[in-house]
């Protein structure tokens, strides 16, 4: 019934509005492996950022914007100057993790385990219930973790 309902809102605001006030789709985002980020930052430090640019664009296919160039070249050089000059040491461009540190160690997939099942059951998840439910996983498993057992990890808000 709920699903019905959301169809028929959809539908009359698809017709309702007009076509120019739609919202242009962007773009899809080009993703360059590490090797592909290496060899254009070489080049644009051989032949400047315009030319790799274009030849970059026209073999890929996809559209490489200028900035994104500097940007590999500009990480290049800093990278060149900071290795030291005895070591050969293969420069590289790994993705960073982007990911905030375990601050319960190996019951942080449990924890994550646990908010997952809540939520594919619909449950509530925020920030009185996670912190619930972190004291209850680690009070089954090792509450000498905690901090009111003279452990190191305190529940708090922040």
């Amino acid at each position: 019934m709920i699903v019905s309902a959301n169809d028929s809102v959809d539908k009359t605001i698809t017709a309702s509005s007009c076509s120019s006030s739609k919202k242009r789709k962007r773009g899809e985002y080009n993703h360059s492996d590490s090797e592909q980020k290496l060899k254009m930052a070489k080049y644009a430090c051989e032949h400047g950022v315009t030319k790799v640019a274009r030849h970059f664009s026209t073999q890929t296919g996809k559209s490489i914007n200028e900035s994104t160039i500097r940007t590999f070249k500009k990480g290049y050089l800093l990278k060149l100057k900071t290795r030291s000059s005895d070591s050969d040491s293969e420069i590289s461009f790994e993705n960073k993790k982007r990911c905030q540190p375990m601050v319960l160690g190996k019951y942080e997939s449990e924890v994550q385990e646990y908010i997952r099942n809540s939520r594919l059951a619909s449950g509530i998840v925020n920030r009185p219930i996670l912190m619930t439910a972190v004291q209850g996983i680690i009070m089954a498993k090792d509450r000498q973790l905690l901090h009111e057992f003279v452990g190191s990890i305190e529940l708090s808000y922040s």
